[in-house]
């Protein structure tokens, strides 16, 4: 049998058996853990090697919706996993990782690729800060753009634009604040979302694998100004520092 316009495989009401015929073919000297299971019908996963992988028998299947489910533990190699689906009544299809309509193994996750107009390293002053991401690569399943979530340490130091302490801000997702993400996954993070303090954010993006990706900046910044009232004779200055220690006439 064929798939029908949305690829979904329609079983006969006659059909007494339902048979899958899995392989998995694997370009290393691994013998990986296979895990299958019939979602919608079986709610434990079986595991075995791929060398011992047979033919999977399911009977009495009532009338309803599901999914064969199959995934590879091996991390190394190429492979490309294969799978027969048979009835009682003869009918065969195969189905294939080779092609990308169908079946896709994806385990690696996103790579945030980002860049701040700032030294991470030490304080920065810079009126409008920025962080750039130039892109997020995932050559596989692609990146799912609703996934792009900003997040700021619950461990840091906050402060508003005349130096007192703040609250952390509110963690918030990319596409709900209104931030455009381009299809290489390129944003602009503005200098709204860049607060004073001492801290981190934590970009974060899914693939369509649900494979999660990480970027991390660090954050020391102030904006504050400093007003020199008087002549001094002798400054000291520690950059960054909350004090400078000054001797005037």
């Amino acid at each position: 049998g064929r798939p029908d316009e949305n690829g979904n495989y329609v079983i006969p009401s006659s059909s007494v058996k339902l048979t899958i015929y899995s392989y998995v073919y694997n370009y290393s000297l691994m013998n990986p853990d296979v895990t299958y299971y019939l979602k919608g019908f079986e709610h434990n996963p079986t595991t075995v090697k791929r060398s011992e992988l047979t033919p999977t028998s399911y009977t009495n299947l009532r009338g309803g919706d599901y999914t064969f489910v199959m995934t590879i533990d091996d991390p190394q190699g190429d492979k490309i996993l294969y799978v027969l689906i048979a009835d009682n009544a003869g009918n065969r299809t195969y189905i294939s990782s080779a092609s990308k309509n169908h079946i896709q193994y994806d385990h690696e996750p996103p790579v945030i690729n980002a860049t701040p107009n700032f030294n991470e390293d030490s304080w920065t002053t810079t009126s409008e800060a920025t962080i750039t991401v130039s892109s997020i690569t995932d050559n596989v399943t692609g990146l799912k753009k609703d996934t792009v979530n900003i997040s700021y340490s619950t461990d840091g130091a906050y402060y508003d634009r005349n130096g007192n302490p703040a609250s952390k801000p509110a963690d918030f997702n990319a596409v709900d604040k209104g931030i455009s993400i381009a299809d290489d996954g390129s944003f602009l993070l503005a200098d709204d979302y860049i607060p004073n303090g001492d801290y981190t954010i934590t970009i974060t993006a899914s693939d369509k694998a649900g494979n999660e990706g990480t970027k991390v900046i660090h954050v020391k910044r102030t904006t504050e100004e400093c007003f020199v009232v008087s002549n001094p004779t002798d400054t000291t200055v520690t950059y960054g520092a909350a004090n400078a220690s000054m001797s005037y006439d």
